[in-house]
């Protein structure tokens, strides 16, 4: 029998899994494997949740390619970053971006001005596409606010938002 012996002399575990639990590079390897899955965890607890918005999806992929764009096997990181943006490219992208640029703390400055895809007039014909989508109607003047929106002459704004503390839902 090629078993480990405790301290009370009672076999408990195999000698090859005692041999891996007692190598402190096992233990070593755990825990960069814990600080790596450790933010995925995170990300999936909050996207998981009835309370997540659809701007905070785009905040965790967001994050995420940050996270690993950084990470000190450059290698690792960047095979992640090219999985994560495989995986963004599956999404329905322009739901989640119209999610950001409409909360009102947001509109388009979290945007990279490079990033040629992502313009009012793109927003615009989302806008439209979306409403016609879901309302089954053509909208009369979503375009139209949407520029007072942009000019941030909207009733719509930060402060209007703070008043539902959180709960949108509700109105």
């Amino acid at each position: 029998d090629n078993k480990s012996v405790t301290r009370g002399g009672a076999r408990k575990l195999p000698d090859d899994i005692a041999d891996i639990i007692n190598d402190s590079e096992f233990w070593s390897v755990l825990f960069k494997l814990q600080n790596i899955l450790y933010p995925l965890c995170g990300f999936l607890n909050k996207l998981q949740k009835d309370t997540t918005r659809l701007y905070e999806v785009l905040h965790c992929f967001a994050y995420a390619i940050k996270l690993f764009s950084n990470h000190l096997n450059l290698e690792f990181g960047s095979k992640i970053v090219t999985c994560i943006e495989f995986r963004w490219k599956e999404w329905e992208q322009p739901l989640l971006i119209l999610a950001f640029v409409l909360y009102p703390a947001y509109k388009l400055s979290q945007f990279h001005e490079s990033v040629i895809d992502i313009s009012w007039t793109h927003i615009g014909q989302w806008i439209k596409y979306y409403y016609k989508a879901w309302f089954e109607s053509k909208p009369i003047s979503i375009l139209a606010e949407l520029i007072n929106y942009k000019r941030e002459i909207d009733l719509y704004d930060i402060d209007s938002f703070k008043h539902f503390k959180g709960n949108l839902i509700d109105f």
